[in-house]
């Protein structure tokens, strides 16, 4: 399969179906890979929906786009990437896209036109830590934003590696080092099942005159000796410098996590070990055949002619590392100014102004907006920023689930300062009824293993969803489409224990003012596994041999499980139009009935709904909305 270079996508005049596909890829390996790729969505697809069977998909349309680039580079010459995009076309419902991205390996300079130019990356670790060196050099020289601003407030003890007479490593009290000596590296590191040495009020006498380095686990000795070779003294690890079983020293240090992360010279991401016995390098030769960061890599292959190529595909969803499936480490990632991604396959780094991976073909660090870097210290970006991270976070796992909230108390802190807001459970007092409107996108297995909390929260916040949420599902603002929030917040209030986030919850409340009414919800049965699924509302007459998807309701229940036909209370949250079409939607919350005494009433959410609405007569532009703005009624929920 060939395609030209260009500058901007085209499209290609590529084989017009799986079908034709088929008999290309018995002689084409590209076309090998895309046949996969796209046989794999047929077959979600006829699965999905009744009206395709698996044969019926091989004539279905594939519409592919290019877009090429070339590297020219010292070591390796010149480099040619491409990318293609392809869709598969389901008739009146939508498209399946999956990507491509192709790198030959045949360069202009004749002696590396044998080895890929990612082959001779260092594998020492003596030679990686050299790299991160470097990668620090640069950012300390370019990147103002980078750099560390005077700290407000250290953390209580660092790890000293003077190496000072026979003593290896030992805890200090920052109180005692002038603040100008501080600089220090930070540990992101997984727990795990391993035996971790921590520093309790029995050892932290011994701590602070030595550490025993043959009880402290691989990852964090590893730490020790990237630090030292850094040329830094001091370095931060939770379990040896937050005494662990002193609620008072442990409540203090983790309200303080956003300063600690913040305030780190470098912070180091463990990403593949999943315990701390693991390691942060291990001195094995490692694969570059394709990016580790993805589901699916291909090798590369060699083709007609002698030419080689590397394939790998493009997927929405990354894979994630050992690192980022759990809980505590996202905001020690966020919160961190610079970061070092460390695993046997290459090194990622990431900061404020730039990024960069190891096998990187150019060696040069990508210079990035704080906006396309990711950093989380933009106000004008802070409220996505927030629903990003709350997402992210929401899949992760935690091994003590009663550190639910504890486990944000940085990243919250941190952004109640940068938004100067109130962040009530995950939500925000300025933005309350957009915040309102998440939805559950995960599913039981997710937390099968997970023991539950023994705190309930309450049922508005989407903290207390054990599963994957997401706040963009049906609250999109676009230039042709413009969501209207018709309820009022009349109040609501968190009332702590103690410390925000660090205590018990003693009393919530969220009463809301807006439209109501009682829908009759049946689960749409003709079409399986959609998420969220279809419902017939109001015994609606539907028309299923017209349309794909003849139903106008969806909605998302807050955990999984069948619920039998019946009506539901439901609190119209926003209205929606599609300016130029006979198009709009409501979003509403599902609620039950929380409480036996008959008054007053307070109600549970257990879902979001979503009705599509679309003009019952052109010439009056009326829109068939379920709610009526006049109906309204307060409502409070627990």
């Amino acid at each position: 399969m060939a395609t030209k270079p260009a500058a901007q996508p085209a499209t290609l005049p590529h084989w017009p179906s799986i079908e034709r596909l088929e008999e290309s890829s018995q002689t084409c390996a590209c076309c090998r890979t895309l046949l996969g790729c796209a046989q794999e969505r047929a077959s979600d697809a006829a699965g999905r929906f009744n009206k395709f069977e698996v044969d019926q998909m091989r004539t279905l349309p594939l519409v592919a786009s290019t877009r090429s680039s070339t590297v020219r580079t010292l070591a390796a010459g010149e480099i040619r990437n491409t990318r293609i995009d392809v869709k598969l076309c389901l008739p009146n419902l939508f498209h399946y896209f999956f990507s491509l991205e192709i790198t030959s390996l045949e360069t202009t300079c004749p002696a590396r036109a044998v080895d890929p130019p990612w082959q001779d990356f260092p594998t020492s670790t003596e030679a990686r830590v050299d790299k991160i060196r470097e990668w620090l050099q640069v950012c300390d020289e370019w990147h103002p934003a980078c750099r560390l601003e005077s700290q407000s407030r250290m953390p209580r003890r660092l790890i000293d590696l003077s190496s000072e007479g026979h003593v290896s490593a030992r805890l200090v009290q920052t109180q005692a080092i002038p603040s100008s000596q501080t600089v220090y590296t930070a540990l992101s590191y997984c727990w795990g099942d391993a035996h971790i040495l921590k520093t309790t009020k029995a050892t932290l006498d011994r701590h602070l005159k030595y550490l025993p380095i043959h009880e402290i686990p691989l990852t964090i000795t590893d730490a020790f000796a990237i630090t030292r070779r850094l040329g830094l003294r001091y370095v931060w690890v939770d379990a040896l410098c937050i005494v662990q079983d002193d609620e008072d020293d442990w409540n203090g240090e983790v309200e303080n996590m956003h300063e600690i992360f913040a305030g780190s010279y470098l912070t180091l991401l463990a990403s593949e070990a999943d315990s701390a016995a693991g390691g942060l390098f291990t001195e094995q030769p490692r694969d570059f055949s394709g990016r580790a960061d993805y589901d699916r890599t291909f090798l590369h292959t060699q083709l007609d002619g002698g030419r080689s190529l590397r394939m790998h595909l493009c997927p929405q969803k990354r894979q994630q590392s050992a690192l980022r499936k759990r809980g505590w480490t996202l905001q020690e990632e966020m919160l961190s100014r610079r970061t070092v991604q460390v695993s046997n396959c290459e090194l990622v780094w990431h900061c404020q102004c730039g990024a960069i991976r190891e096998i990187e073909t150019n060696g040069k660090m990508q210079e990035m907006s704080q906006e396309k870097s990711g950093t989380v210290r933009d106000a004008k970006t802070a409220e996505g920023n927030w629903r990003s991270l709350l997402e992210n976070y929401s899949g992760r796992h935690l091994s003590v689930p009663d550190d639910r909230l504890r486990a944000l108390a940085g990243l919250a802190s941190f952004f109640q300062q940068l938004r100067h807001d109130e962040c009530l459970l995950g939500l925000w007092r300025k933005s309350l009824l957009e915040d309102l409107m998440w939805r559950r996108i995960g599913n039981a297995a997710e937390r099968s293993l997970q023991p539950q909390p023994t705190q309930m929260l309450p049922s508005w916040s989407p903290l207390s969803c054990d599963q994957s949420v997401d706040f963009n599902a049906w609250n999109s603002n676009t230039s042709y489409s413009r969501p209207d929030c018709v309820a009022d917040i009349v109040r609501c209030c968190v009332v702590w224990t103690a410390q925000p986030w660090l205590s018990s919850i003693h009393s919530s409340s969220l009463v809301l003012r807006g439209p109501t009414r009682e829908l009759f919800l049946e689960e749409v049965t003709e079409i399986p596994d959609c998420n969220p699924p279809y419902f017939n509302i109001d015994e609606e007459e539907v028309k299923i041999d017209e349309y794909p998807l003849p139903w106008r309701c969806a909605v998302q229940w807050d955990s999984e499980g069948y619920r039998p036909p019946r009506k539901w209370k439901c609190l119209l949250l926003q209205r929606k139009t599609v300016s130029g079409f006979a198009l709009g939607g409501e979003t509403f919350l599902v609620l039950e009935v929380a409480n036996e005494v008959p008054s007053p009433v307070y109600y549970r959410r257990i879902g979001i709904g979503s009705l599509g609405c679309h003009r019952t007569a052109a010439s009056t532009g009326t829109q068939r909305w379920k709610f009526e703005l006049d109906e309204v009624e307060e409502i409070s929920i627990v």
